[in-house]
């Protein structure tokens, strides 16, 4: 789970609250799966293995 963290501003040196969350979680991973089937019926009107491809990569970007 997210966590709520404090910080100061390095512009104007006030208090700030932001939620810390290091890496994507299994829920994350869940609806990922979500885009993927969705892009695979639109691009081969089916479900395609390629769609793991997609699943795959859109991981990837979530990560980062």
């Amino acid at each position: 789970m997210a966590k709520k963290q404090t910080c100061y501003c390095s512009y104007c040196r006030n208090e700030r609250t932001y939620i810390s969350k290091k890496h994507i979680q299994i829920f994350d991973i869940i609806f990922l799966l979500i885009p993927s089937v969705l892009l695979s019926f639109i691009f081969w009107q089916k479900l395609d293995p390629r769609a793991l491809i997609l699943w795959a990569m859109l991981g990837g970007i979530v990560e980062v």
